[in-house]
């Protein structure tokens, strides 16, 4: 697939995902908070200006309630304007910690992370919001999966990188940002 069908496909799945947002609002669901933060995270974090998307994976289920293969990558794919790097973010949104921990994914699915970055070639992020609302989280953390050991960590003993940045400009930011501080184990 190259990058222009890529495009039309993410356009394809912002529509998709507009229509899902409308559907889980209404009904409740617990995917509402995802797809609030996602949307939040892109129009906020990701600026046009600076970024597209190239991807943007839909939820687990199309409209027809059939699994989309493509649900088990990383929420999206932007492309950094200036450079044409394109590069995966995960986002999550947690209201607190619990017990102490903060709870970005589960391990299997860092695994498969890893894997999905080794094939191919790509950087990736979690954008994590901590507290507040979906819309308006009180903390937002920017974390290089390169850099993360556990999928749930205990969240006294990282210095997790904190957005303190009203949006990105581009790759080589998030890159500054979410770098290692020295107590962030490597895998």
């Amino acid at each position: 697939m190259d990058d222009t069908e890529r495009e039309e496909m993410a356009k394809r799945h912002v529509e998709e995902y507009r229509k899902l947002k409308i559907k889980h609002a209404e009904e409740g669901s617990i995917w509402a908070t995802g797809d609030l933060f996602e949307q939040w995270v892109a129009e906020n974090l990701f600026p046009d200006e600076y970024f597209s998307i190239v991807d943007y994976t839909p939820q687990r289920e199309d409209i027809l309630g059939r699994r989309i293969e493509t649900a088990t990558t990383p929420d999206f794919i932007f492309r950094d304007k200036k450079t044409q790097k394109t590069f995966y973010i995960e986002c999550e949104f947690r209201r607190q910690t619990i017990n102490g921990k903060l709870t970005v994914c589960e391990q299997w699915k860092l695994h498969r992370y890893r894997k999905l970055i080794e094939n191919d070639g790509m950087k990736m992020f979690f954008v994590v919001g901590l507290g507040g609302e979906p819309c308006d989280p009180e903390h937002i953390f920017c974390i290089d999966v390169d850099n993360m050991k556990w999928g749930s960590p205990y969240f006294s003993h990282y210095n997790f990188p904190k957005i303190n940045v009203e949006f990105f400009i581009s790759l080589d930011q998030i890159k500054e940002i979410s770098s290692p501080a020295s107590n962030i184990p490597r895998t």
